[in-house]
């Protein structure tokens, strides 16, 4: 006569406590495991998504669908002009960073925003991808201010400057994170080739072209970046203490020298 008891078999973890295993069990995991994948993006990936909606939002509304403004607009909306009417209102130098020249120029920062600053976010979380943007943007904006060429100086290239560093920084000097899923060496590679292009694509319009590539906002916003992610290497995983210190750093210094050169930081 059967009892109607169904048998599970028994296993004995670590802690010593009786535990049942059911034959179930696989496609239970599988589910667990899609769930907690759809968290972590939901959790650590939107922050690059809403960042870029904005940055198309903006552009729209500044210079229209076809995403091209004039000089007069861009310097009303933000726009640097390094190098002449110095010291400018301090609010450029964050607010350039939300115009840009064009669909190319807008989709090429967007690109490097979704895939690198991303990838930044499931290594450090949303708040900390943007504070690193919007710091290594500013330190671009700056250092473009002081050494940049005689022009209308818009876009994020600071700002994704700085995201690409900082993930190649952490990829050459905490590989073993456990966040990296085992892909810092396909991460390092890519963020140096990507380095690379840039600095070819620098020489390329610096040799008599008629366009002009603010070299000074990559070059200030990546120093700021690869600082940052320096930083981020000191923290044990989940904390960010010395990444925000960091940031403080370079906010304070940032501070000093647009009061050296005679702006308010406030205006």
């Amino acid at each position: 006569m059967t009892t109607g008891l169904l048998l599970r078999p028994i296993s004995i973890v670590p802690s010593g406590k009786l535990s049942l295993v059911s034959d179930t069990d696989g496609p239970e995991v599988s589910s667990l495991t899609n769930s907690r994948k759809l968290r972590r993006f939901l959790d650590h990936d939107l922050g690059p998504w809403l960042l870029v909606f904005l940055l198309l939002a903006w552009q729209i509304y500044v210079a229209g669908f076809d995403a091209t403004a004039d000089g007069g607009t861009l310097v009303r909306f933000g726009a640097r002009r390094p190098n002449f009417g110095f010291p400018q209102p301090t609010w450029r130098l964050l607010c350039s960073t939300f115009l840009h020249g064009g669909w190319i120029h807008l989709l090429s920062n967007a690109l490097l925003i979704i895939f690198w600053g991303g990838k930044l976010c499931r290594l450090l979380g949303n708040v900390a991808f943007l504070g690193v943007f919007l710091v290594a943007g500013f330190w671009g904006s700056l250092i473009s201010d002081i050494y940049g060429p005689e022009a209308i100086a818009i876009g994020a290239s600071g700002g994704t400057s700085g995201l690409l560093l900082a993930v190649l920084t952490m990829a050459l000097l905490n590989p073993s994170r456990e966040r990296w899923d085992g892909e810092a060496g396909s991460w390092l590679r890519s963020s140096l080739a990507v380095v690379a292009l840039n600095l070819v694509f620098v020489s390329g319009l610096t040799g008599g072209s008629h366009l002009q590539l603010d070299h000074w906002a990559h070059t200030g916003g990546a120093i700021a970046g690869a600082f940052l992610g320096s930083m981020a290497c000191l923290d044990r995983e989940g904390r960010n203490r010395a990444l925000w210190f960091g940031v403080l750093s370079l906010v304070l210094a940032a501070v000093g020298v647009v009061s050296a050169r005679g702006s308010s930081p406030l205006g």
